[in-house]
């Protein structure tokens, strides 16, 4: 782990984003997919999350440490989020799925009762994603 802006962070989400870093190479120290580590480490990035980072600061980290596109590039924000969606997915198959993502943008009202049933790492991921009228949203008043 590098000395950047992790330094910053407290003891907790240091050994979280040190645990994405080891987790993030193979034994012959390739890049595993975002995909990969996220699902490896998903405990981890919510550990960062809860911690009051966003996806977009998250890939700022990473980038820090190594963890880069296949062009060399941080990680988009929209490719961490669409990792952290397949994840929690894959772990939790009953779960509604990344409608969280929708909701987030909604502060008060019906929308926002049903924005608190969402888990923070699916809010994080909508810290700026606009609002849409949807089918899901409609069917949660």
């Amino acid at each position: 782990m590098t000395e950047g802006s992790d330094g910053l962070l407290p003891p907790l989400g240091r050994d979280a984003l040190r645990t994405i870093v080891a987790s993030a190479r193979t034994y012959s120290g390739r890049l595993h997919t975002i995909q990969k580590i996220v699902e490896r480490t998903l405990q981890e990035f919510g550990i960062l999350v809860a911690g009051g980072l966003t996806l977009t600061e998250i890939c700022a980290l990473l980038a820090e440490n190594g963890i880069l596109g296949k062009d060399g590039r941080p990680i988009p924000k929209s490719s961490l989020t669409s990792a952290v969606c397949r994840a929690k997915k894959r772990a939790s198959p009953a779960a509604s799925g990344c409608i969280g993502l929708q909701l987030a943008s909604a502060n008060s009202g019906p929308l926002r009762a049903a924005a608190d049933g969402c888990d923070r790492l699916q809010l994080a991921a909508a810290d700026d994603a606009p609002l849409r009228e949807t089918s899901a949203i409609l069917d949660l008043t």
